[in-house]
């Protein structure tokens, strides 16, 4: 099946940039008179996304249901975590209700995290198929800021980082290779795929201006070990991981260690304007009249 269209994903840590990188991308493209979509599940899910009815009802579930087993059987300040996760769907919705979520349960189920991450899978592959595939058939470019084999494999190596597990991490190493043997599938991979390899004390930083804390399950609280370290360790192991997988398949590597945001946005500006189908479709771009 083939198309006109160009998908392009960023990958990397927490808080290494990939929206604001993502959203310059778009805005490049947009002024160069090309079609782009977020092809996003927030984006999805949002009041200017997909419309009523399947495959929106089915993602909103999936996404709301793998919140509910992320926070499984796990408590907030002495009240069931499922408390919370009802009063952020109701003020958030679930295109924003992670942003609500608190960052720090205790006594999280092992097998609610490891489906809460199947679940995320299963949803990718519906977007995928649904909204990003017509997409890309009818020749829009598609800039994701976050490829989906992040958060499954995080979220997959938080339950094996776990105490007591019920779930042994041999069984979770072979869940996670699976994971990137789908990923790396053709079908899934991006015309244009860029790691933003960060440093992870930088990316801390700048979570926490930005936000005041780090999301949930981007470090180990889950796991009982809270604090800056516990966000540290883990994102550390994670761009490994990520680096690997980014080598693996070919990906352009931007480094993210203190440098002038503007010259890592221009680096990837330059990388997506050189690709050939990009440069095609930008030249074929009728010129704008100078008297209308």
């Amino acid at each position: 099946m083939t198309s006109d269209g160009v998908s392009i994903a960023l990958m990397g840590i927490d808080g290494c940039g990939k929206t604001t990188l993502a959203g310059q991308l778009r805005s490049t493209l947009a002024d160069a008179g090309l079609e782009v979509v977020d092809p996003g599940l927030k984006a999805a899910l949002s009041r200017t996304g997909l419309p009523a009815g399947y495959p929106r009802s089915s993602l909103e579930t999936l996404a709301l249901e793998a919140w509910r087993l992320f926070y499984a059987g796990s408590t907030v300040d002495g009240r069931p975590a499922e408390d919370a996760v009802s009063a952020a769907f109701a003020s958030s919705g679930v295109a924003r209700m992670g942003e609500d979520l608190p960052s720090g349960p205790s006594g999280v189920r092992q097998a609610g995290i490891v489906a809460s991450a199947l679940i995320e899978f299963a949803g990718h592959h519906l977007l995928r198929a649904e909204l990003i595939q017509p997409a890309l058939l009818r020749g829009a470019v598609c800039v994701s800021d976050g490829f989906p084999l992040k958060n499954v494999v995080r979220v997959l190596r938080l339950a094996q980082r776990m105490p007591d597990p019920a779930i042994p991490p041999s069984a979770l190493d072979t869940l996670v290779d699976a994971v990137r043997a789908s990923f790396a599938d053709a079908y899934q991979q991006p015309d244009i795929g860029i790691l933003l390899d960060a440093d992870p004390e930088l990316a801390y930083r700048w979570r926490v201006s930005q936000t005041g804390r780090v999301e949930p399950g981007a470090d180990l609280s889950v796991t009982g070990r809270t604090g800056p370290e516990s966000y540290l360790r883990f994102q550390a192991a994670m761009a490994d991981e990520y680096r690997a997988a980014a080598r693996e398949w070919g990906w352009h590597v931007l480094p993210v260690d203190g440098r002038p945001q503007r010259q890592t946005v221009a680096e990837a500006v330059d990388i997506v304007l050189d690709h050939p189908r990009i440069r095609h479709r930008i030249a074929a771009v009728p010129a704008a009249d100078p008297d209308s």
